[in-house]
């Protein structure tokens, strides 16, 4: 599988996107096992009583499941309806703040954590920026969990028109 690479130009027309859809995007967007995220709090270590930072939590979909282990998240979106419909799914959870701001311009201040995680976000941000920050912001010993959806190439069916979909809202024909 060729890896998917974003041109700094395309960046951020494209990573905004979603923000327009934040319900349908929740509604249709794959979602993540229990087991990833169960695997992730055993390999990271993470503590009980831990701290969480998400890059990019979209509408909360990943940060649900680290929210029922009772880990304290402070999530940074971007989009502004992507943030709104995550807070509101966290209603439950008052141990998780969303934070709306790219996180190339948020400012961790003297903060602390125990795990970074991403869910299909982290490319998004420019590597030059992201992984700076990110060593910036993780405790000593804390850990860093990237991942994401894989969609089957070549795009069929669902994939296909959401590939057709994004290309024409992104006004090109390059990748996702």
């Amino acid at each position: 599988m060729k890896p998917v690479t974003v041109k700094d130009s395309e960046r951020e027309s494209v990573r905004t996107l979603f923000d327009a859809i934040a319900r349908d995007y929740d509604a249709y967007r794959p979602g993540y096992p229990d087991v990833l995220s169960a695997d992730i709090v055993r390999l990271s270590a993470i503590p009980a009583g831990g701290r969480i930072l998400e890059v990019g939590c979209g509408t909360g979909q990943a940060t649900l499941r680290f929210a029922q282990f009772g880990y304290k998240i402070l999530a940074v979106e971007m989009g502004e309806s992507m943030a709104a419909f995550a807070r509101e799914k966290m209603r439950d959870f008052p141990y998780v703040e969303i934070v709306t701001a790219k996180f190339e311009d948020w400012e961790p201040g003297v903060r602390t954590f125990d795990l970074l995680i991403s869910a299909t976000a982290f490319h998004w941000i420019a590597p030059r920026i992201g992984y700076p920050t990110a060593a910036q912001v993780l405790k000593r010993g804390g850990a860093i969990a990237i991942f994401s959806n894989i969609r089957p190439r070549p795009f069929t069916g669902y994939f296909a028109r959401v590939q057709s979909v994004s290309r024409s809202a992104a006004g090109h024909q390059g990748s996702e």
